[in-house]
């Protein structure tokens, strides 16, 4: 069996069972990867830009900052920058 490229898997009395490589259908194999990596290239160009958008506008007592932002991560960045100003 060796000679065939089957290794010996398990052992015991009165039965030898023997392994070779997966039977595997190329066809699907392709088509399961192209799937795949379609549908991560339509995930990433439909996915949500973060965007942080800044209003500055001159107040009598000085100057006026307003952030607004469209996702969780962003509005915690633009939480960061505007406690650097």
């Amino acid at each position: 069996m060796a000679a065939r490229d089957y290794k010996l898997v398990s052992r015991s009395e009165g039965m030898l069972v023997f392994e070779d490589g997966k039977e595997i259908n190329t066809g699907l194999l392709i088509l399961g990867i192209l799937f795949l990596l379609i549908g991560a290239i339509i995930y990433y160009l439909i996915a949500t830009k973060h965007t942080i958008t800044l209003t500055i506008s001159a107040t009598a007592d000085g100057t006026q900052v307003q952030g607004t932002t469209n996702t969780q991560k962003s509005m915690l960045d633009s939480t960061e920058l505007l406690n650097s100003f």
